[in-house]
Order: C-alpha cells, then sequence, then structure tokens
C-alpha cells in the first residue's frame, strides 16, 4: 500500500498559491504484487507527487499471477485507487491524500496548485489562532 500524504500547515498574515506554485500532500502509489514461486518481486509504486498528478502504482514484472499497484491521489480527488485486479497475488492499493491547512486572515483564491485542492474536505482555510 502506498504512503499517505502527510500534512501541511501553513500560517500567515496572508496566504497566496500564485500560478505556477504548489502545495501539494499527495499519497503515493501502491506496489505491484509479486510471484512467490518465481521469487520475481513487482515495482514500487511512485511517491506521492509534487503538483496534482497521481503518484502511479507499481508494474508487473512477471504478468503470471501478478497485479499492478493502484494510483495515489490527486486533485479533487482524495481516496487512492484499488489495484486492478482481484487475483490472489493482488497489488497495494493507492493512498490517500494528507491534509493542508492554510491559516490566515487573508487566503486569496490560489491560482496556483493545491493538492488535494480546496474543493475537498482535505484542505481547508481557517483563522489562526492568536494568543
Amino acid at each position: 500500500m502506498g504512503g499517505s500524504g502527510g500534512g501541511i500547515l501553513l500560517e500567515a498574515a496572508s496566504i497566496a498559491v500564485d500560478a505556477g506554485g504548489f502545495v501539494a500532500a499527495n499519497g503515493g502509489g501502491g506496489g505491484a504484487s509479486s510471484r512467490y514461486s518465481s521469487g520475481v518481486a513487482g515495482e514500487d509504486g511512485q511517491p506521492g507527487q509534487v503538483g496534482a498528478m497521481a503518484a502511479l502504482g507499481g508494474t508487473i514484472t512477471d504478468p503470471t499471477n501478478t497485479c499492478m499497484g493502484g494510483n495515489g491521489n490527486s486533485g479533487s480527488e482524495i481516496n487512492g485507487a484499488t489495484a486492478p485486479c482481484s487475483s490472489n497475488n493482488g497489488g497495494g492499493g493507492g493512498a490517500g491524500a494528507g491534509r493542508i491547512r492554510l491559516n490566515a486572515p487573508s487566503v486569496g483564491t490560489p491560482s496556483g496548485t493545491l493538492s488535494p485542492d480546496l474543493s475537498t474536505a482535505a484542505a481547508t482555510t481557517g483563522l489562526p489562532v492568536m494568543q
């Protein structure tokens, strides 16, 4: 199974994610299964990607009774994908998104990339706690 996206907390007087900028807490791709009898291991999935692209699941090295890993989350999809087959030697599922929290009195509408994005429950905004 891929690793989850972790968490990012940004606190400032104002926060802007400009075009070309990104804040990403994406999950990794799941590993492909191995064929125990042949000793051939499946490939690892990709780590969580920078930007809104999903991390790809691991690829198979022996097509007999093995399965690719599921892709990680991306952009507006906070759940990772299940492995694309149901053989006895199934691959690992892709990981879900981490969390992004932007705390500021002024958070502009991002023209850059947040992944997971603000349309999901995994990315939120709010006011910082003042003491």
